[in-house]
């Protein structure tokens, strides 16, 4: 048995994450997470408009600081339709 105690973020979020709106690019948790200094957690929704408006501003922040932090959307959509339309926007 290890000592090793499991990472939060896999516990939270699962082994994987995807990384393209139809879910066919994805990445282990545990590496989109490695050597990152701040990993965030942005919760949106398509319908949602200061969403839509923030939305912009932390891609441009993401784009800058990509090196040192990850974005995990986490979407409050009601459909697959509205998620995969909004995800897609998403670098």
């Amino acid at each position: 048995m290890s000592d090793t105690p499991p990472n939060p973020f896999v516990s939270l979020l699962g082994p994987t994450l995807i990384q393209d709106v139809k879910g066919k690019k994805q990445v282990k948790t545990i590496n989109a997470v490695k050597n990152k200094d701040l990993v965030l957690l942005y919760f949106s929704a398509s319908w949602c408009p200061p969403c839509k408006a923030f939305s912009p501003l932390l891609k441009e922040f993401y784009q800058a600081t990509k090196d040192r932090i990850e974005i995990v959307y986490v979407s409050s959509d009601s459909t697959v339709a509205e998620f995969e339309g909004y995800f897609g926007s998403m670098p």
